[in-house]
């Protein structure tokens, strides 16, 4: 689910972890996925999400901020600043090491809505 609002878009939508998901938090799951609710400033290039398993967000809920920026004229990159929490030993490190996989594959579908949305 997507909408815009002024200089916001409000994205809410499932992200399959399949192979990715780390065999710890499959044990603890029943559905190898994560909810994400996220808003992206389009004033500022900023996009602030909170990821977590459906109705488990104590088993771990992973939050953030990340800001895009110029590099050139041709080039821009985009900083991260990622929280992750559990209240279950041994789940937050293993999650860690999944963080770059569960990434891509959210960064493509991010990609994809924001230039939908800037009509580039």
């Amino acid at each position: 689910e997507e909408r815009k609002e002024g200089n916001k878009i409000f994205q809410k939508r499932k992200i399959d972890l399949g192979a990715s998901l780390p065999a710890i938090l499959s044990a603890a799951l029943s559905d190898p996925c994560l909810m994400e609710d996220s808003v992206f400033y389009m004033d500022t290039l900023t996009h602030e999400f909170k990821l977590f398993p459906p109705d488990k967000e104590n088993v771990v809920t992973i939050t953030g901020l990340s800001v895009y920026k110029s590099v050139d004229e041709n080039h821009s990159e985009r900083v991260y600043d990622v929280e992750v929490k559990s209240k279950l030993l041994f789940i937050a490190p293993a999650v860690e090491v999944a963080i770059e996989g569960i990434h891509r594959h959210s960064l493509e579908k991010d990609m994809s809505s924001i230039r939908k949305f800037l009509e580039i």
